[in-house]
């Protein structure tokens, strides 16, 4: 709602004040020399002549209006506050994930520092409730504006919001396959940066189908179209009764080059299935991932892609 208003400076009334001047006479007797004089009347005195006149007063000059004061010089606009550098060793982050199938799509942001991840190819088996609260989240830091582009919206820029960076509404469909992503900030706590990469194409997996029976404790065999990421991040999770959500129990992850094909032994597999109860069954999903890194400052900013799909199994 716009509001607006005015007032009015009335010019003060001038004020007149009048002069008057009085004037009087004396009145007087002429007594006539044959007459006898009667006692002598002290003689009125003469009336006064009337003062002459005072030449009315010269007006003063007018005085000469002072000049205009220089204008005040503006004050330079103060620049825009800018947030603190994060300290040596920070990671700015930006994840974009689709998920066709869902269809489900997110964009986020971190700024924290570096942590160690597991480094190397294979599988680990972790047991994992989808219920428990999620982890505190590690410090954030703020860096400004960040800003994704190339995705199917245009762009999207996320501001430090308290604690951290707020994720934007993203579309279901976020990218396209090849799609030319960029991950960028102007100059400010940080040196100006863009980092950019080529989005993945979307994978599909071919073994197992969708629906299929397998022994619980032999090798599974997957295969899906051989692409370009950097990695192919496998998942293998129960699933609540009749139902796709994910359960409680042991989760498998694998990471794998994305040549087309890969097989997790048995071992780990019964470990997974083991626990799976009448009309239950698991979730295969296979993730294909694109990063790319660029130094900024004393630390690193990272853009990563992907992209699931996902098949379920059931158990002999």
């Amino acid at each position: 709602m716009l509001a607006s208003g005015c007032s009015d400076d009335p010019a003060s009334p001038k004020q007149i004040a009048p002069v008057i001047r009085d004037a009087g006479a004396d009145a007087f007797v002429i007594v006539d020399a044959a007459t006898e004089p009667e006692p002598d009347a002290q003689p009125e005195p003469m009336p006064d002549a009337e003062p002459a006149p005072e030449p009315d007063a010269q007006p003063e000059p007018d005085a000469q209006p002072e000049p205009n004061p220089e204008p005040d010089a503006q004050p330079e606009p103060n620049p825009e506050p800018q947030p603190d550098p994060p300290p040596d060793g920070f990671v700015i982050s930006a994840v974009l994930t689709e998920q066709p199938q869902v269809p489900q799509a997110t964009l986020s942001a971190i700024v924290q520092l570096a942590e160690e991840l597991p480094q190397g190819e294979g599988c680990t088996v972790s047991r994992v409730d989808p219920g428990d609260p999620a982890p505190p989240i590690a410090p954030q830091f703020d860096v400004g504006p960040l800003t994704v582009s190339g995705v199917n919206a245009g762009s999207y820029t996320m501001e430090f919001a308290g604690d951290r960076y707020r994720d934007p509404v993203t579309p279901d469909d976020l990218f396209r396959d090849g799609a030319a992503l960029t991950l960028s900030a102007p100059a400010g706590a940080l040196p100006a940066f863009e980092v950019g990469l080529n989005a993945p194409a979307e994978v599909r997996i071919n073994q197992p189908s969708q629906l299929e029976a397998v022994d619980g404790r032999g090798d599974l065999e997957l295969r899906w179209a051989a692409g370009d990421g950097d990695i192919m991040i496998i998942s293998v999770f129960p699933t609540e009764p009749f139902s796709v959500d994910p359960a409680e129990g042991n989760w498998i992850f694998c990471g794998v080059p994305d040549t087309g094909s890969f097989t997790i032994n048995g071992a780990d597999l019964a470990q997974l299935s083991s626990n799976i109860g009448f009309g239950s069954g698991a979730l295969v999903a296979v993730t294909r991932t694109k990063s790319a890194t660029q130094a900024v400052g004393a630390g690193t900013a990272a853009l990563t892609a992907t992209t699931s799909f996902g098949v379920a199994i059931t158990f002999d």
